[in-house]
């Protein structure tokens, strides 16, 4: 033997010898701080292939923790592990005489196949504080084996309900059938069959795809995704499926398995289709027994129009096409009607209007101007500022500085031309708003008032 293989051995020995006292006393201090358990709870005596299986993880410390726990995966060759859904439970327990405070996870197993299945030790890293110091355990289980000897030819659940509904979507807009065997459907019309599988002490992913339990002939229904279905031969569409949800619950401690699909079917092709029947049986952990679910098949009938129907809806479409033409023609006609005479109304008005201005007439242009507003349908309250130009059109001018008489009324002449003309604009300005031909504004700010004549008296 090589002398300096010898001597480090020895010098391996030596050191371990001197280590292991302080690693065994590491061990007790953990061990009397806190340590871990696993244990399978309500084991049965005959467990079934795919029965849930319940894991309980305890932790146990005398003091509270600084850094509470992660809990790890935990992986069982032929067996699928859920981890908790929830937070952990804290109770207290008594052993030997000593109070610790528990903290307790729960993992479900589902087996799936027969045969021995090992539980390897759960490892938990963890912070707890004694008299002020902070100690970081690593703390590891003991492990498990448990047994599957009996296989079940039923999926093992508690509790399963199954349910269905029934939508039609008929040009934009959704139905709610009843619940009758048959129904009458048509061309272009899409059903929507919504499909729900819930249960108990099972996994989701466990639950069974509801398209293949169909009951069902070779020519009725096919079970892959899109497949084209037809009922004796008679093509009627296209039918959809589609997984919407699957999910595992929990409700107060009560943990569930949620299966949810769609089916869509459009039919193309008129003929008649039977909607298959779903059945489902299942081993009830709680009462040892089969139970068994099942919906009913549909019977459903896809058709053209009945032609009497159609001649219905046809002669409805086209009376009501009738009386919306000779209704807009009527109005149309009324319309027109209602122009022309108070227009030929209103024009010779207008016409005496101006040349009463022409005149500076006061007296006839008081008098025609409401009468020619009120073909507007002018109210009282916008006429009283227009009344004023009786006023403005007999206030005499007074002018200063003339050199003659002759001087003074050739002044006087002029002003009043450019006053009146400054009024006709404003009575044109003023019915071109009335006629909808300028943006309408504040029928009192149209015209100028006061006066514009500048050297008349207040």
């Amino acid at each position: 033997m090589n002398p300096l293989i010898s001597l480090w051995s020895l010098f391996l020995a030596l050191l371990m010898s001197l280590g292991s006292p302080f690693v065994f006393a590491a061990a007790e201090q953990d061990q009397s701080l806190a340590f871990v358990r696993i244990a399978l709870l309500d084991e049965p005596e005959d467990a079934l292939l795919g029965q849930e299986r319940i894991l309980s993880v305890k932790l146990y410390s005398k003091t509270w923790l600084r850094k509470a726990p992660r809990y790890p995966e935990i992986e069982i060759d032929g067996a699928l592990t859920v981890r908790p859904l929830s937070f952990a439970n804290h109770s207290q327990e008594q052993i030997n005489g000593v109070e610790y405070i528990v903290q307790e996870q729960q993992y479900r197993i589902y087996p799936q196949r027969l045969g021995a299945f090992y539980i390897p030790p759960v490892v938990l890293k963890l912070t707890i504080s004694v008299a002020g110091e902070e100690h970081r355990l690593s703390l590891q289980s003991d492990d498990l084996i448990f047994t599957v000897k009996e296989s079940a030819p039923a999926i093992v659940a508690r509790n399963l309900q199954l349910e269905e509904n029934y939508q039609l979507l008929r040009q934009g807009e959704s139905i709610d059938l009843p619940e009758e065997q048959e129904w009458e459907l048509q061309l272009g019309d899409i059903l929507i069959r919504r499909l729900s599988l819930r249960a108990e002490k099972i996994s989701a992913v466990l639950l069974p795809n509801l398209h293949l339990l169909n009951r069902h002939s070779d020519n009725s229904l096919g079970s892959s995704e899109g497949r084209q279905f037809s009922q004796q031969s008679n093509e009627l569409g296209a039918l959809y499926t589609e997984l919407s949800r699957l999910e595992d619950l929990e409700n107060r401690g009560e943990v569930s398995a949620i299966r949810e699909e769609v089916w869509r079917y459009e039919f193309s092709s008129a003929g008649q289709l039977e909607i298959p029947a779903i059945a489902l049986s299942y081993w009830d952990s709680d009462l040892a027994e089969f139970q068994y679910r099942e919906l009913a098949a549909k019977t459903i009938h896809v058709g053209q129009l009945v032609p009497w129907r159609l001649l219905a809806t046809l002669m409805l479409v086209l009376s009501i096409s009738v009386l919306l033409y000779y209704s807009a023609a009527a109005r149309s006609l009324l319309k027109k009607l209602k122009r022309q005479h108070p227009a030929s109304s209103e024009k010779s008005v207008y016409d005496e209007l101006l040349g009463a201005l022409n005149q500076n007439a006061a007296q006839e242009v008081s008098r025609i101007m409401p009468l020619w507003l009120q073909h507007y349908g002018v109210d009282s309250e916008v006429l009283e500022p227009y009344i004023h130009l009786r006023g403005f059109l007999s206030m005499p001018y007074e002018l200063q500085g003339a050199a003659s008489e002759n001087d003074e009324g050739a002044e006087r002449t002029k002003i009043e031309y450019i006053e009146l003309e400054k009024i006709r604009n404003e009575i044109r300005s003023l019915r071109s708003i009335l006629q909808g031909h300028k943006k309408k504004q504040k029928l009192d700010k149209n015209i100028c008032l006061p006066p514009l004549n500048p050297y008349s008296k207040s």
